[in-house]
């Protein structure tokens, strides 16, 4: 790590190389695609053959680390991680999956099927067999990850991260198992149109995530019907992490889709209801009760409530009301399941962290803070 930051890395070349290896493995279908993979990221590449011409293994170093001979340094992909050794690659490859092809425009529709109809199968047909289910998951989530859209990118490498304790369970696996088959056909499907597909629209990736934060907990019920502990509680952050990135998606939607009324038709329209109050000084908590009457309380106490007020407060000095402003951002989808709704609407507002709608706030108001 020390050697990282001397170079200006943002983490060792070692977790750069697992990364792009398990990302390369997860979308192979065979050696020469996985070579092929390694070496359009731009790793360097070394196989492993027996004196019969067989590969049997590889290694593969960052362009540029060296050690203090000068000579690169290389990882196995067994150093890497166990399920990175060319051998335990090679099982998922063994069988190939058939009927994948779909066209650039159905992508994200056709994996969100397969996935679905996986998720309610996960472990269906036992211990071992459950095990190459979460693996074959595993791997889709690594796929999706490589091809979500930017604004989700980190959310959803993070999720892969994560889950990756989850997708290898302490026991045999089976690598017949319908729903892997059916995760590892939306694998391929999903590798097949990574040019295209982080075109899609928004609405299409956001029923994918859906369904993957579905599938995600089915995994994470069955380690915890499998006493797994640890890959239970990976399983469940990492469906915290696709929660996050579907919030974080239908904001950067609503924040596209919302188009504010011009000043004249807004003054129009709140001409019954303006207070002796200056700009910028109406009472926000008010817009918030009328707007969510249910859950007013559970929003105003969030700790990110403040945050939430100046936004709107910068939006009604704009000229736009505020409450039309909550009614657009909400409205895209339900608010009782999100675990801190005032930062959630505040996501959507600001773009899901796009920058697509952010403004910096007055520097008066950011004092006052």
């Amino acid at each position: 790590m020390e050697k990282a930051q001397r170079r200006g890395l943002i983490e060792a070349p070692r977790v750069t190389l697992q990364r792009a290896v398990r990302e390369a493995s997860a979308a192979a279908t065979n050696d020469s695609d996985f070579f092929a993979r390694l070496s359009a990221a731009g790793l360097r590449v070394q196989q492993r053959i027996a004196p019969d011409g067989n590969v049997t293994g590889y290694s593969v170093a960052l362009p540029g680390d060296r050690n203090a001979a000068q000579t690169p340094v290389w990882f196995s992909g067994a150093r890497l991680a166990p399920d990175l050794s060319l051998p335990r690659m090679r099982e998922r490859w063994q069988r190939q999956a058939v009927g994948s092809a779909a066209a650039p425009t159905g992508v994200w529709q056709v994996a969100e099927q397969k996935v679905r109809a996986a998720a309610s199968q996960l472990g269906a047909g036992g211990l071992s067999q459950g095990a190459g289910d979460v693996a074959a998951l595993g791997d889709l989530i690594v796929v999706a990850a490589v091809i979500s859209q930017r604004v989700v990118r980190d959310q959803m490498r993070q999720a892969a991260s994560e889950f990756e304790r989850a997708s290898r369970a302490p026991t045999a696996r089976d690598l017949e198992g319908q729903a892997r088959e059916l995760y590892r056909e939306s694998t391929q499907v999903l590798a097949q149109a990574s040019a295209s597909v982080g075109r899609s629209d928004t609405t299409a990736a956001l029923g994918f995530l859906l369904a993957l934060v579905t599938a995600v907990e089915a995994s994470r019920r069955w380690h915890e019907a499998q006493q797994h502990r640890v890959q239970e509680r990976a399983a469940g952050r990492a469906g915290r992490l696709l929660r996050e990135a579907v919030e974080v998606t239908i904001g950067a939607g609503a924040a596209r889709e919302y188009r504010p009324r011009s000043k004249s038709a807004s003054a129009r329209g709140r001409a019954g209801q303006r207070t002796a109050s200056a700009a910028g000084q109406r009472l926000m908590v008010g817009v918030v009760q009328r707007a969510f009457p249910q859950h007013a309380r559970t929003i105003l106490e969030d700790p990110a409530w403040p945050a939430l007020r100046e936004r709107l407060m910068d939006f009604e000095q704009r000229g736009e009301d505020p409450g039309e402003v909550l009614a657009a951002v909400a409205g895209r989808r339900e608010l009782g399941t999100a675990d801190l709704m005032a930062e959630v609407l505040t996501w959507r507002m600001d773009g899901g962290g796009s920058g697509v709608r952010r403004r910096p706030l007055p520097s008066r108001r950011a004092h006052r803070r």
